[in-house]
This record gives structure tokens, C-alpha cells and sequence, in this order.
């Protein structure tokens, strides 16, 4: 019988595997080329298979594709990611953490994976209120999906009170920036924060 400790320390060793096999595929691939999630479960043959090294990058490929989809470390279940089109690896633009604003707000890239997010807030003396049972998600994946702690007092990542402002790129190729603070933004902001 497996118990949970083994599962998720297989899962981990599963993922960290198919995270340094995707890293192969670096930048754009003029053939066909397959994805899988990290369980192995749902799998891709997208045209292209992308990982942008900078936003002009980004937005260059999402001008040239007519479907595009973004993926971080494929920590999901369903085929969200998939894309018979063009498919986008975040990695690189895994990065650090901002400086602590006088508001206590800070920038932080969607692409980060959460155990370094967590790593990175924990030397600013921050922390995240509500941790799901998995710091293999991106920051965006975790957000996206409503990843939650255990309890209902703590809400999920999505939770308005942690994400005060979303910058975005649109399929047209144009930065997009929502604020917590502006009434017009707010349906916008909604939508961004848990749309899967």
C-alpha cells in the first residue's frame, strides 16, 4: 500500500524529472514536438513548442500563433496548458522577488515556482497566509486554479487581499496592468485571479 508520504515524495521525484526533461526542448522548435503533465496523464503535440527567453519574445510568439498557451511547471491535472498551436514555456522567466514597498506590497513573477516564492518571502521576513499540500505549482498555476490551504479562514492564492495588481499579456501582444484599487479593473482582476 502506498501512503502519503511516499506518493508525494514520488510525485516530487516525478515532477523534478519531467521538469529537467522539458528543459531540453529550450527555445522555439521548428517540428512537432510532445508535453506531458507532470503526472504523466495529459499529453501534447502542439505545432510549436516555445520557451521565450524576454517579453518581446512573448509577445512575438503570441503575434504569430493563432493558438497559444502558457505553461509553468505542468503541476495539473487537466489538459488547461494544451495547446494544438503554439505552447509557452515560463521558465525563463522564473526570477527573484521585488523589494518590500512601504505598503508592504511587492512584485512577483507569475512564473516562480511557490517553494522558491516561499524561500524568497521568508528572507524579507513575509510569508504567504494560505499554502496549499505542493510548492511545485508556478505562482500563476497556484493563482489560477484557487490552490487553498487547509481551513476556510485562510482563503486561497487567488484571494483578492494577496494579489493587489496583475500586469498581463494579451493574445494581441499588449501589457495589460490591473489594479486592486481602480473600480474599472475590478471585473478584470476577477476573471485573471481564478480563471481555470
Amino acid at each position: 500500500m502506498l501512503n502519503r508520504r511516499r506518493f508525494l515524495k514520488s510525485s516530487a521525484l516525478s515532477l523534478a524529472y519531467g521538469i529537467s526533461g522539458a528543459s531540453a526542448l529550450a527555445t522555439p522548435l521548428p517540428h512537432r514536438r510532445s508535453w506531458s503533465n507532470w503526472a504523466g496523464n495529459v499529453t501534447a503535440h502542439p505545432e510549436r513548442l516555445l520557451r521565450p527567453q524576454n517579453l518581446p519574445e512573448v509577445i512575438k510568439a503570441l503575434a504569430t500563433s493563432d493558438k497559444a498557451r502558457a505553461f509553468g511547471s505542468g503541476h495539473s491535472f487537466n489538459a488547461a496548458a494544451v495547446s494544438s498551436g503554439a505552447m509557452l514555456d515560463a521558465k525563463a522567466f522564473r526570477g527573484r522577488i521585488g523589494e518590500v514597498q512601504r505598503d508592504g506590497r511587492l512584485q512577483v513573477p507569475g512564473s516562480i515556482l511557490l517553494k522558491d516564492l516561499y524561500l524568497q518571502l521568508e528572507k524579507k521576513g513575509r510569508a504567504i497566509p494560505s499554502m496549499g499540500t505542493t510548492d511545485l505549482q508556478t505562482l500563476a498555476g497556484a493563482m489560477a486554479n484557487g490552490t487553498h490551504g487547509t481551513g476556510v479562514q485562510w482563503g486561497s492564492l487567488s484571494d483578492a487581499g494577496q494579489i493587489a495588481g496583475l500586469e498581463v499579456v494579451s493574445a494581441r501582444g499588449e501589457i495589460l496592468r490591473f489594479e486592486h484599487q481602480s473600480k474599472a479593473d475590478q471585473a478584470y482582476l476577477k476573471a485573471l485571479r481564478l480563471n481555470l
